[in-house]
């Protein structure tokens, strides 16, 4: 497999994840949460929020360029052995 293939489908689990947030925290603001539930959906609106913050932050941050840089050096080191 090729790193574009393991980017693509990050991308979409970071869409899906951001999709199910946005359900989330659609239903605690206007939907009706029983007391009991009240803790559980604030630990999985905070665990979602974690997710997606990871997700954006990858591909909008400095992960995606280290992978980018990291990629470059693979292709600039067997470009060099080549040579040799």
């Amino acid at each position: 497999m090729k790193l574009n293939d393991f980017k693509s489908v990050g991308a979409v689990i970071t869409l899906y994840l951001l999709f199910v947030f946005t359900l989330v925290f659609a239903f605690i603001c206007f939907g009706e949460v029983k007391t009991a539930n009240k803790d559980f959906f604030n630990i999985a609106l905070m665990a979602l929020v974690g997710w997606v913050a990871g997700g954006i932050g990858y591909y909008l941050g400095s992960s995606n360029s280290s992978a980018k840089k990291s990629e470059t050096i693979a292709n600039l080191t067997s470009t060099s052995e080549g040579e040799n």
